[in-house]
């Protein structure tokens, strides 16, 4: 592995070569996600994101905004939630601005869908796993 990495305007560190060894990209069947630029070997690393750089609890519950609801009892998703929604209120001003931009402006789950919305997917593999 190359010591040397680049970092993109969202905070992740491509490795290997100028143009890192993954990128953004759409697959038709699957939408969106991260292809290889070329063959790679077993075992190379592809891509490198530090923890400083992920949503996870320890950060969101660091966040100044949210020391309040250090005694609650949020869980660990609800944490990082709220830390979303926290940095993404900052707009431009957000640290993780960049991030946020490349994120879905929406996001849908059967966990949310009404019993008439999962009735579409009577008779169907879906239906149970939803």
């Amino acid at each position: 592995m190359l010591s040397m990495s680049t970092v993109s305007e969202d905070g992740c560190s491509s490795l290997a070569s100028p143009w890192g060894l993954v990128e953004p990209y759409d697959f038709p069947d699957t939408g969106r996600g991260l292809r290889c630029v070329r063959a790679v070997a077993e075992g190379e690393e592809l891509l490198a994101v530090p923890l400083e750089e992920c949503w996870h609890e320890m950060a969101a519950r660091r966040a100044p905004e949210l020391a309040a609801l250090a005694d609650a009892s949020l869980s660990e998703t609800d944490a990082i939630a709220l830390h979303l929604l926290l940095e993404r209120a900052k707009g431009d001003g957000s640290e993780r601005a960049a991030h946020l931009r490349s994120m879905p402006p929406v996001y849908d789950s059967t966990l949310f869908w009404s019993e008439a919305e999962l009735a579409h997917l009577r008779g169907s593999d879906w239906l149970h796993p939803a």
